[in-house]
């Protein structure tokens, strides 16, 4: 062999070492990235179509089903933060309800797991109408709906379907029956909260059924105190567009903000009520008198009139507008009861506050500033100031001093 060959041999050789080397250190590479990558439990699992498991079953499809439903939540574990999981979860879901549509559970968990777990609203609303359809006048489902509906899709007309779809369960709790009233209210239909709960109140009445009638007074009574404090509030932002300051109730009453407006007398409402209740007589005998009553508490006013905390004892009477929060603010108008509720409560909070910072430094607060400096963003809402005493530690709002010693029924809040 010639020396050229030999060298020729030999470049060849190390060529394919350094190739085979590389090759192997590249796989090396990607085995370890492999390994380091987290092993994902769904990926080994087979779905098989809802069909091909009901031919193989041989009728033994609730087993079937409730093998799925072991393996649907375990694939959940491994894998609810995914966003392909919302699909996984339905495809699961659709699977066992195909071979159990009466199986309740699967409804309930795939809601929670489309809908909580990834946001997947139209998900949640196929589930639903499955139930519907699959497990019809079973309140369950349809009562989870309305739930999230509302409060996670904001959607007050599709919650309240759903309430009415519930309510055909012969079983359905009461309360999930009194969600289409607080849907209404919350949605700013106030005289379609106000007519429910009243209608409610005067049936359990002419049914004599005392232990339920407090709970559609208490519906009444924030149902009212909103729709008035939307009133109030609307009228404030109009004063401010054209005025540039923010005024109190008082100055909107004397300017005539309110004349015209319709709202609940609810002192006659109420006296109407009380006298049936003690005298033991029908309010209406027949549903168009019942409405007829309830069109004939409405009434036209020309100032503000008086809200429902009016009428209680001990009286704080009126509607304050806490002047220096956003008009966006749900406590920027208040009834002055469940205003001065809260501040009670938050009064307390305060003095808690600062027996912690006594402990902690050895010396009591010097200015309420130490413990709640949150206050300073917030003015007095009466027009006064906030006060601190030293000596008790305790703040309050200048207006009223007496604040924490003060008897505020908790019905205010």
């Amino acid at each position: 062999m010639t020396l050229g060959r030999i060298l020729k041999s030999t470049f060849a050789c190390l060529l394919v070492a350094a190739l085979l080397a590389g090759a192997i250190e590249l796989q090396d590479q990607l085995i370890k990235r492999r390994r380091a990558e987290p092993f994902r439990f769904r990926d080994t699992l087979y779905l098989p179509d809802s069909r091909y498991v009901q031919a193989i079953s041989l009728g033994y499809d609730q087993f079937a089903a409730d093998f799925l439903w072991l393996r649907m939540i375990q694939s959940f574990a491994a894998g609810w933060s995914r966003p392909e999981n919302a699909q996984q979860m339905m495809n699961y879901f659709n699977v066992i309800t195909d071979l159990d549509p009466k199986f309740i559970p699967t409804y309930s968990f795939s809601i929670m797991a489309v809908g909580e777990g990834a946001h997947q609203d139209q998900m949640v609303h196929d589930i639903v109408r499955k139930a519907m359809l699959k497990v019809p006048n079973n309140y369950v489902i349809p009562k989870e709906g309305a739930f999230y509906a509302y409060w996670q899709m904001k959607n007050t007309d599709l919650a309240k379907y759903y309430v009415r779809m519930a309510r055909k369960d012969p079983n359905c709790p009461a309360w999930v029956d009194r969600w289409e009233g607080y849907f209404d209210m919350k949605g700013g239909r106030y005289y379609m909260a106000y007519e429910k709960f009243l209608k409610d109140y005067v049936h359990a009445l002419d049914a004599h059924n005392y232990q339920i009638i407090n709970i559609y007074l208490n519906q009444l009574v924030n149902t009212v105190n909103e729709w008035m404090t939307d009133k109030i509030r609307q009228a404030a932002v109009k004063w401010h567009n054209e005025k540039g300051d923010w005024p109190t109730v008082e100055q909107l009453d004397a300017a005539g903000a309110f004349k015209g407006v319709e709202l609940p007398d609810w002192g006659r409402m109420l006296s109407a009520l009380d006298r049936a209740r003690d005298d033991k007589v029908p309010v209406a005998r027949t549903d168009d008198e019942l409405e007829l009553f309830i069109k004939r508490t409405i009434v036209k006013w020309d100032k503000l009139p008086p809200g429902p905390f009016d009428f209680m004892k001990p009286t704080y009477p009126g509607f304050v507008i806490w002047r220096g929060l956003p008009s966006t603010d749900e406590r920027f108008v208040m009834p002055r009861g469940k205003l001065l509720g809260y501040l009670k409560e938050l009064m307390d909070g305060v003095h808690t506050a600062a027996l912690v910072y006594l402990e902690a430094h050895g010396k009591p607060p010097a200015d309420w500033t130490d413990v709640a400096p949150a206050f300073k963003e917030f003015p007095e809402p009466f027009g006064g100031k906030w006060v601190w005493d030293a000596k008790t530690m305790e703040m309050y709002p200048s207006t009223y001093p007496n604040l924490r010693n003060m008897n505020i029924p908790t019905a205010f809040y």
